[in-house]
């Protein structure tokens, strides 16, 4: 969810804008989504329906019979979670078949044992096959009252090991009602979004109050908050949002007056929550966290930047798994923070249909989900099973954060956004009203645990890859309270390992105890690992302080290596995503091969893309082909399934492997091809589309080989290899090597994109082209100093490790220098007048069908100010913006003595020039983080007509402008016979010399000849004005 609704609901448009980029450029068909006028008669028929009981009916009996009915289907599976033998509540149960049908013309029953199963809200999952292909899942959500008791409320809830010496400073296990108001002054939640005083909303149900006539939330049984999502047919609309007809519940546990509940910065903590997801279609249930700083009482709320942490996101059309993602929140507001929220934000798709989570997806059943957030690193956790990780939002450590709960309708099934009424459509096979009018989200608990003030936190990876013989480097990260201790690390370690002591390794015989110091931050540790580790223990280290105190034991577990081979996968989160011009998503063919340590593909042909909905797609044809190149002994691929996908064939080293249908009902990834026992070398799988029905696409979730990996082959890498800095600023690279490359010495050649770098050689500055390194050393530090006069936003700094074997792989770190300062604000004697979407919105011309500015309807505004060459265009995600290629250009005419323009600085961003009356003024590349800014400025200009030229200069990327500003002064007026009346049917003659004025300049040059300019004004609008 985010923090800035307006945002939130422009997230879907911004993913059609990049598509709509794709086919502007490159031709590609943007997606379509399906809405009611496009199903055809025979959509519904694939649909199940239950004739009893009746849906989210409460069970009272020991077995009910369920009875549904499918019109094309012949058979039948029925699932429900189920409670492990013991009651275990560590374990999250499994996917149970109740029964396996025949089904007879169309019709089928199955005796649901509901004693069997847990107590409490529950979900039959019944899977329709017709001839053994999948056709259907259809989902029957009842209360079972005489269930098995287990895992509800918080006194049976397990606990997160992570959450070992942290205090609960936050529980709510719902047994009675808490007290919810609309801005949750005064009570325990409120119901509204706390940064918005009339209260803000996202989606396309409104959140309504606790006390008012349509009020979601009940207690359920004494055990759960039951949020109820309704939809009114008739009889409600929230006209005063974005016309909703749907009511729903929301849950933040901060108030508008910042008070409430939320965790204090710089301490880690957790969040938790147990909830059962209702499985209507359309749903988009959430539990997530926003920084504590975003509530609308906050008088410098829109000068902060926030984070966002979502724990969850459910679109309940696609149960088979859920969303992870992290946002950063405008970090333009604080552009001198070094932050870059291109290289911060992220997403992670979560697949419950695995052994891991009982194949219990997201609309079968209870699941409790979880986010760790530490200093460095924050986790997320299922079931108490870690899904992913990523580094620490800067903002969510430094504020502390609030959580949110809420359900939420998403406008993926019938929603029609543009109309004037969206609801017009909404009613269609498989969406919301599938099952009725309603759909109910229970939370049977929510905890949050935080560290006390002055906890000391000594924390490392959970894991790290041991391969035998090699060398492992154990980073020990130290909070602020922990960074003010002395003392020492006693260390346990697997049988034969040895640590490093200055520049050699010793022996360990049992316990082995190095000193920490105070004031550091971070300690590593060095080990070799010995050459018969073939079986994964722990490395436990823990930390004494000089008191005697012993903390938290630090404890990894050192994987040992794979007799079958190494595991690699790739995917969105292993193989990010950047364009050549800093953007996390867009075209392959733009991607940066200096983003990620290694470069696996060959896009044939075809316009493969990433963005929010995919990782890697593209359209399903003969004429879209990759190839993933890798050097191991076993490969698989993975794909999506979905109804909008597509059929490819897949090759493996120029043979036909298989042919694999992406087409289904339930949009879920799988594995799609896999082949072991291959011979040690180079291999490549080639994804060839197949020609099928439009609309399809190819959708790629990864990638997965193993290699045998042989440590005592060198090896060289930067795990960080992009940064921000500018003229003067100091950048520190950190070059590691394995244990092979620890036993060299050699030199780092480089490669600077300008002149004038510097590199630090013990105690002063050079001016250098290598630096030298040494053995028994693991990590080499290389620190440079960027140049005066740096602007590049993409240039390369080469290092290329060199021995007396020869040289290595080099190391490309990209440097992109800061945004250039924002340029003064114009100064004049005139009036200042402001042209952007505010005053200047876009109307498309009538007829016409995109939105292209060379479409606009000038008759809108009384002034014409512009003229465009080349792709122009406006929609939610820009006022003005192009696609970034040489030839596209725009000028902007005004009278006056000054101007100013604004551009829009974002990952992404693209390079022009700016003229002023044919004369080039500037170089602008807006490749950066600062949004909004005043990016060129001119005063004290001769009062006249000045014409504003902008000339695309960069390849790839986007151009967006913000606005045009100038100082209005009008040009002194010739003399000319002065016109004493103008009657209607005349018209008005102005001097030639006057030249082209907009309508402003005309209205305002006729004000000095039209003694009455009031009485003509409106004949006017509708006469000849005769210019020049």
């Amino acid at each position: 969810m985010s923090g800035m609704s307006k945002i939130r609901r422009m997230r879907r448009s911004v993913g059609m804008l990049m598509l709509a980029l794709a086919a502007t450029v490159f031709g590609n068909p943007s997606l379509q989504t399906v809405q009611a006028e496009e199903l055809t008669a025979g959509d519904g028929d694939r649909i199940t329906s239950v004739i009893s009981p009746a849906y989210r009916s409460e069970i009272n009996e020991d077995t009910v019979t369920v009875e549904f009915y499918n019109k094309i289907g012949t058979s039948a599976i029925v699932y429900s979670q189920k409670q492990p033998d013991d009651l275990n509540a560590d374990s999250n149960g499994l996917r149970d078949v109740v029964g396996e049908v025949e089904l007879i013309d169309g019709y089928g029953s199955v005796e649901f044992q509901a004693s069997e199963y847990p107590y409490g809200p529950i979900s039959l999952r019944i899977q329709v096959f017709q001839d053994g292909t999948e056709i259907d899942n259809a989902y029957l959500q009842l209360y079972n009252h005489v269930g098995v008791r287990w895992k509800t409320g918080l006194e049976h809830a397990p606990e997160n090991p992570v959450t070992a010496g942290m205090d609960v400073v936050f529980a709510d296990d719902f047994k009675t009602m808490p007290t919810i108001s609309k801005t949750g002054i005064g009570t325990r939640y409120a119901s509204a979004k706390i940064d918005e005083t009339r209260g803000g909303m996202f989606g396309w149900a409104a959140f309504e109050d606790y006390d008012g006539p349509y009020n979601p939330f009940a207690i359920a049984g004494d055990e759960y908050m039951k949020i109820t999502t309704t939809y009114h047919p008739t009889g409600y609309v929230r006209n005063d949002y974005w016309k909703q007809k749907v009511s729903t519940g929301f849950l933040s546990s901060e108030n508008q007056a910042g008070t409430g509940f939320h965790t204090e910065g710089g301490r880690n903590q957790y969040f938790e929550a147990r909830m059962f997801f209702g499985p209507n279609p359309g749903m988009w249930p959430a539990f997530w966290t926003l920084t504590a700083n975003g509530y609308v009482q906050n008088p410098n709320m829109q000068n902060e930047p926030s984070d966002e942490l979502d724990i969850i996101e459910g679109y309940m059309g696609t149960p088979a798994g859920y969303q992870i993602a992290w946002h950063p929140w405008g970090y333009d507001r604080d552009p001198d923070s070094g932050y870059d929220p291109s290289k911060l934000g992220g997403g992670y798709r979560v697949n419950l249909d695995t052994p891991a989570f009982g194949h219990i997806n997201l609309a079968m059943g209870f699941h409790t989900l979880g986010v760790y957030v530490t200093k460095e690193w924050t986790y997320y956790y299922c079931d108490n099973i870690e899904v992913v990780r990523h580094k620490t939002l800067p903002y969510s450590w430094e504020y502390g954060n609030y959580f949110i709960i809420n359900a939420a309708l998403s406008d993926h099934y019938g929603i029609s956004p543009n109309s004037s009424d969206p609801f017009e459509n909404f009613d269609i096979p498989d969406g919301f009203t599938r099952y009725g009018n309603e759909s109910e989200t229970y939370v049977d608990w929510v905890r949050v645990y935080q560290d006390a003030p002055g906890t000391a936190r000594f924390e490392s990876d959970h894991s790290v890859k041991a391969l035998a013989g090699d060398v492992v480097n154990i980073s020990i990260h130290r909070n602020a309270p922990a960074s003010q201790l002395s003392g020492t690390y006693s260390i346990e370690l697997p049988d034969g390992w040895k640590v490093r002591e200055g520049d050699s390794f010793v022996d360990v015989d049992g316990v082995y105890e190095t000193p920490f110091a105070e004031g550091r931050t971070i300690d590593t540790i060095t080990f070799l690992v010995s050459n018969d580790y073939t079986a994964t223990e722990n490395i436990n280290i823990t930390p004494v302080s000089s008191d005697g105190t012993a903390h938290l034991p630090v404890i990894i577990r050192a994987e040992a290596g794979n007799p079958e081979g190494e595991l690699v996968r790739v995917d969105r989160n292993t193989y990010p995503y950047r364009s050549t011009t800093g953007e996390t998503s867009g075209s392959w063919q733009n991607y940066d091969p200096d983003t990620n340590l290694e470069n696996y593909f060959t896009f044939t042909s075809g316009n493969w893309w990433r963005d929010s909905w995919s990782w890697m797609y593209v359209a399903a044809n003969s004429n879209s082909r990759l190839q993933f190149t890798f050097d191991g002994i076993a490969v698989a691929a993975d794909m999506m399934q979905c109804e909008a996908c597509g059929a490819v064939d897949i090759y493996l080293d120029g043979e036909l492997q298989k042919r694999f249908d992406g087409y289904a009902t339930d949009e879920k990834p799988v594995r799609a091809f896999e082949k072991s026992g291959l011979p040690e070398g180079e291999h490549t799988v080639e994804i060839v589309g197949v020609d099928g029905p439009a609309n399809r696409y190819i959708r790629i979730d990864g990638f997965e080989y193993r290699y045998i990996e042989d440590p005592t082959v060198p090896k060289f890498w930067a795990d960080e290899t992009h940064f921000v800095a500018g003229p003067g600023d100091e950048i520190a690279v950190t070059i590691r090597r394995n244990g092979a490359a620890g036993t060299k010495f050699g030199e780092y050649a480089l490669v600077f994109p300008s002149e004038g770098w510097l590199l630090w050689d013990g105690d002063e500055w050079k001016s250098a082209a290598s630096q030298t390194f040494s053995t028994n050393r693991y990590e080499d530090p290389i620190i440079l100093k960027v140049p005066d006069g740096y602007a590049d936003k993409g240039g390369k700094v080469v290092i290329t490790p060199t021995t007396a074997d020869g040289e290595f792989d080099p190391i490309r770190i990209t440097v992109q220098a800061p945004d250039a300062p924002e340029a003064a604000p114009i100064a004049g004697n005139g009036e200042l007048i402001m042209v952007d979407a505010a005053t200047y919105p876009y109307v498309i011309r009538p007829g016409e069908t995109n939105n292209s500015w060379n479409n606009f309807d000038e008759s809108s505004q009384p002034i014409d100010y512009f003229t465009f060459n080349g792709g122009w265009w406006s929609d939610s995600w820009s006022w003005m913006y192009t696609a970034a290629s040489p030839g596209q250009t725009l000028t902007f005419t005004f009278e006056g003595d000054a101007v100013a323009l604004y551009a829009r600085y974002y990952s992404g961003g693209s390079r022009f020039d700016v003229y002023l009356d044919g004369v080039k003024q500037a170089s602008v590349d807006t490749n950066g983080n600062s949004g909004k800014r005043r990016v060129f400025s001119k005063s004290g200009l001769p009062v006249g007509v000045h014409v504003l030229e902008i000339k695309v200069t960069g390849t790839g990327g986007a151009v967006a402008l913000e606005g045009f500003e100038y100082d209005y002064i009008s040009a002194e007026p010739p003399e000319t016979t002065g016109v004493e009346t103008v009657r209607s049917g005349e018209s008005v003659l102005i001097p030639a010399r006057l030249g082209k004025y907009t309508f402003e300049g005309k209205m305002k040059v006729l004000k000095s000849y039209v003694p009455d300019i009031k009485k003509v004004e409106s004949e006017i609008m509708q006469e000849v004005v005769t210019v020049g």
